[in-house]
């Protein structure tokens, strides 16, 4: 036999199989654009939630996250192909420039298929799949706006030199001396500057000052439509100061001081929303205030601060300029009776009460920042939303009994698990955590360890720190109202997980890598039963200590989260015997995100996101130097370890950061994951529930009764119900529920529904909610019922303490 033969054919076939298969692991995926009358196409496109990716393709550009293909033209068809690798979601849209206008202005127009309420098309990658998108010109719109700079200056040069050149006109040409000060002269004028102020403030925010320079008619009477809100806020002021002025004629000076005060207080609060509403996607209100511990909290001030660079405040100040000299110009107009100032005012009312039934401006971008707070401070709670004649049945007026399939029954009854850690990721929603997502990396521990149950679809009820503590450990949904309980209600009369574990002679404790000084936090904790509760200021780790000067006073100090792990085993100690219950809260994972140890690149293009992953990654050792700890004590067997997130976090999707401001899966959706190397391989739990259940699934595995008051259900249960609600207070009064794939999202500011099908549509770009309006209409009575059931439940259970501090 030739055996150099054999060897050169194995060798072959070998590099065969190896080029074959890494052909199959690579997919190209064509992407085609049917379009006249335009030159050069772009395809614009991303991966996975637009993350970087770091294959060069041929005529592609690469900024940060973004690649901008060229794309081939063949007859009116635009054709891209992608050499994408297989499992990919690609998000993509398509540009593409013309001259337009009256101006003749060079537009960039940019289909990302928002006509059907979507912010881009989607697709996976597949070998040989083509997807040919024909373009509605008619639906796609210009991309563009003028940027705050660009307009103060504009408005600076315009008004500051109309000013210049009657100071000069005055004093050179007509050479006359000054005129006396007007009193009404100067109100008048400073009414009609504030309303151009805040008129072209409006169309910034709107983003309409680009569409002007393309159709100036149209565009127009979107800008007097946008400008309502102000129009009318400009209208009470007039009115208010104008009577004092009339009426109190011996302080006119102090009235028009007051109102020159307010107004440029006014000027300053719309610019501050611009930021605001990249934060929050609505403007401030009374509701994030109190969430925010009146500013003192990174979720507001300091995440604001974050998102005012040095260019945004010289923009700024430039406009503010532009402001008194608008007030000036305006003045010696009025001077010279050449310009009926107020009368502007009436006409610009009637125009934008006429224009308002064609608006297209949303609704929180044309509201007036001051008139939006105030409002909101009018309806503060979000109890006031409930329909209180509303008596419906809820599911949660019958109390299921609890019924474990006969596999994990005799499973738990065997094992006999007696200790409990449980560590709460901090703002972490489900989609970043490894379990759930195989494109990014972060929780490689927690991600390769077998031994766990994952459960799919568990959900805060509330985007909430402290309210998510209380469903922890109370088993209970959270009070409907932007208050929150540890502040307002530390010794609310609910059994807890220590509390009741006490009673079967367990020690407990609660580790905080943060501050347990936030909204009450460590009163709260300590009205539970726990025996130890300890945060940052007395935990003596070596490991990092996070502290950073410009957050001094916002209760942000916080050590390593790898202290955890430290304390919790410093606490065990020797004493093996008696059971524990350990609960333990990161902490890096909060906004600004604190990074420790070498920081890793993810590939998403977005800095925060990043040291976000960093952080998360923190965590995820964190966890395996517990599990590992566990095992070298012996104690790793008989430990459930509890993992999961408080709450979501945002990083742009919605056009929201953080995680308070909307009730979508980033804000809610958590994981939850129990570890044990007896109990579970790897099982994949399709339970729907909330946060309030993990406590009675707990339970369950300790095999321990679970209270009468408790609200939440085992998620092992085969009687459970199957769904779960939640609610935001803190912008918009939002409440919800998920069902199956179907994700409801009540709006009851507006009195608008939201549906989802999180199947098909997990980013939650579509409402389908007019095409199934059976499903909202059963499902919005049964949120209904449950508004209505929750609200009677917390005065119920808060009615003894009521009812004592009256006595």
């Amino acid at each position: 036999m030739d055996f150099s033969l054999y060897i050169k054919r194995s060798f072959f076939f070998f590099v065969l199989c190896l080029l074959m298969s890494l052909s199959a692991s690579a997919t190209e995926t064509e992407i085609r654009y049917r379009i006249n009358g335009v030159k050069d196409v772009y395809l614009v496109w991303g991966v996975n939630d637009w993350q970087k990716y770091k294959k060069k393709l041929p005529n592609t550009t690469y900024s940060g996250k973004v690649m901008r293909t060229l794309m081939r033209k063949e007859g009116d068809v635009y054709v891209a192909k992608l050499d994408i690798d297989s499992g990919n979601l690609i998000d993509y849209g398509f540009m593409y420039v013309k001259k337009a206008g009256p101006f003749g202005v060079r537009v960039e127009y940019w289909d990302m298929d928002d006509s059907e309420g979507k912010k881009g098309y989607f697709t996976k990658s597949e070998e040989g799949r083509v997807i040919t998108i024909t373009a509605d010109v008619s639906k796609i719109s210009p991309k563009g706006n003028i940027g705050l700079n660009s307009l103060a200056l504009y408005l600076l040069l315009a008004f500051g030199l109309g000013a210049l050149s009657i100071f000069i006109a005055r004093k050179y040409y007509y050479k006359k001396p000054a005129a006396a000060f007007s009193q009404a002269g100067y109100f008048t004028a400073l009414s009609a500057a504030l309303m151009t102020g805040l008129f072209f403030i409006r169309a910034h925010v709107a983003g309409l000052l680009y569409n002007f320079l393309l159709e100036p008619l149209t565009t127009l009477s979107q800008m007097f439509a946008a400008a309502w809100d102000d129009v009318k806020y400009v209208s009470i002021l007039i009115a208010f100061f104008g009577l004092l002025f009339l009426i109190i004629k011996k302080m006119r000076r102090f009235v028009l001081i007051t109102y020159s005060v307010i107004a440029l207080f006014s000027i300053i609060a719309a610019l501050a929303n611009i930021r605001v509403l990249v934060l929050l996607g609505r403007p401030f209100n009374y509701q994030w205030l109190y969430y925010s511990d009146f500013l003192q909290s990174t979720d507001a001030s300091l995440a604001m601060a974050a998102n005012v660079t040095g260019s945004f405040i010289i923009g700024c100040v430039m406009m503010l300029l532009a402001f008194i000299a608008l007030i000036w110009l305006l003045y010696q107009l009025y001077l010279k009776k050449n310009l009926p100032i107020l009368l502007l005012l009436p006409l610009l009312f009637v125009i934008s009460l006429i224009t308002q039934s064609n608006t297209q401006v949303p609704p929180l971008k044309a509201a007036n920042p001051v008139l939006f707070f105030i409002q909101s401070i009018g309806s503060a709670d979000a109890a006031a939303a409930i329909d209180k004649s509303y008596a419906g049945k809820s599911d949660f007026d019958k109390k299921n009994i609890d019924s474990l399939p006969a596999s994990y029954a005799a499973l738990f009854q065997e094992q006999k698990i007696k200790n409990v850690v449980f560590l709460v990721l901090e703002s972490t929603p489900w989609e970043y955590v490894g379990p759930y997502s195989n494109t990014i990396k972060a929780t490689p521990f927690l991600d390769s360890y077998k031994e766990k149950a994952v459960f799919e679809n568990i959900y805060a009820h509330i985007p909430s720190t402290n309210k998510s503590m209380f469903s922890f450990l109370c088993s209970s949904y959270p009070e409907i109202s932007f208050k929150s309980i540890t502040i307002e209600n530390p010794d609310i009369p609910l059994p807890s997980i220590p509390t009741e574990l006490k009673q079967h002679g367990y020690r407990t404790v609660f580790f905080n890598s943060g501050d347990n000084g936030y909204q009450n936090a460590g009163g709260f904790l300590k009205s539970r039963g726990f025996d130890e509760v300890e945060d940052f200021h007395t935990n003596p780790c070596s490991n990092s200590v996070f502290k950073d000067k410009r957050y001094s006073k916002h209760k942000l100090d916080g050590v390593d989260d790898s202290c955890l792990s430290v304390r919790l085993f410093n606490w065990i100690g020797t004493d093996t015997a008696k059971p524990f219950f350990a609960m333990m809260w990161t902490f890096q994972t909060h906004y600004p995100y604190f990074v420790s140890g070498q920081e890793k690149d993810y590939n998403t293009g977005n800095p925060s996101l990043e040291k976000y992953l960093n952080a998360l990654h923190r965590a995820d050792e964190t966890l395996q130097r517990i599990v590992e700890g566990l095992k070298q004590r012996g104690l790793l067997e008989s430990t459930l370890i509890v993992v999961s997130g408080d709450h979501g976090e945002a990083f742009g999707r919605h056009d929201q950061t953080t995680h308070a401001s909307g009730a979508y899966e980033e804000n809610l959706h958590v994981p939850f994951i129990l570890i044990n190397p007896v109990l579970f391989k790897g099982e994949r739990m399709p339970a729907i529930g909330g946060i309030s259940d993990i406590a009675p699934t707990i339970f369950s595995v300790l095999q321990k009764p679970v209270p009468e008051l408790w609200q939440g259900e085992n998620l092992f249960s085969i009687n459970r119900r199957n769904r779960v609600y939640f609610f935001n207070p803190y912008a918009d009064y939002l409440f919800g529920l998920r069902e199956d794939n179907w994700k409801l999202i009540y709006n009851a500011t507006d009195n608008t529904y939201k549906l989802f099908d999180l199947a098909k549509d997990p980013r939650e770009a579509k409402n389908i909610a007019e095409e199934n309006g059976a499903f909202v209409k059963e499902a919005g009575a049964n949120l209904r019922a449950w508004m209505y059931y929750q609200d009677q439940y917390m005065k119920k259970v808060l009615k003894p303490k009521t009812e004592n501090s009256t006595k």
